[in-house]
């Protein structure tokens, strides 16, 4: 009983987060911040212009948004500094027209990457985004160059991030088609060869051991 008492006294004095900071809304640095209903930070910077990104990365965000910024690329004072905490960031609605082959060095926890609605137009930099971050591409149109060498590396990375490239057309008349069925002729040629390239080596295999 004196040890259960103890145990009691000592948990009283245990500091416990406030459950009233769950709907806090407190803006600094040139953001709003508030708490999820999992009592995490949640920063919306979205249309501001002056965002102190050293001070967010102070707050430990774990969801960021950057909407409606006008970016045209992703900013470096965003992602030069490691951001721990920052598990979902939304660049949706912006101009971005690139993605930076360091860009989620810094982010080592991040698993969700939105960047609907941007001027992305090279479905190859997709591969500059590590495996098994699930990532949301809509409404940008990219250039599929079904001749690029890397393609079948690309095909294979895509699902990795939960993603599919939506490839851009000229011709009004002509839909929208994702990168697996634009480039459908060139994939087919690729796995149609590749059961004869098997067959040869093992070929040249059996000739050598012989």
């Amino acid at each position: 009983m004196f040890a259960i008492a103890i145990i009691f006294f000592i948990s009283l004095g245990t500091p416990v987060k406030s459950i009233s900071k769950l709907n806090t809304v407190v803006d600094d640095c040139g953001c709003t911040f508030s708490y999820s209903k999992y009592n995490e930070v949640v920063a919306n910077c979205s249309s501001s212009e002056n965002s102190d990104y050293s001070c967010v990365r102070t707050q430990e965000p774990v969801y960021l948004s950057l909407q409606y910024q006008n970016f045209t690329e992703i900013p470096t004072a965003l992602y030069r500094i490691p951001f721990n905490s920052l598990k979902q960031l939304d660049l949706s609605r912006n101009k971005i027209q690139h993605i930076p082959q360091d860009f989620l060095k810094f982010f080592p926890n991040i698993s969700n990457l939105t960047l609907t609605y941007n001027h992305l137009t090279d479905p190859y930099e997709l591969m500059h985004i590590r495996e098994y971050v699930i990532t949301h591409l809509a409404y940008n149109k990219f250039n599929c160059d079904c001749k690029d060498s890397r393609l079948p590396t690309l095909r294979k990375h895509m699902p990795k991030l939960h993603t599919s490239v939506i490839c851009a057309t000229d011709d009004p008349g002509k839909p929208v088609e994702s990168l697996t069925v634009h480039c459908h002729e060139i994939l087919s040629v690729e796995n149609n060869w590749t059961p004869l390239i098997i067959i040869i080596i093992i070929s040249i295999s059996i000739i050598a051991a012989i």
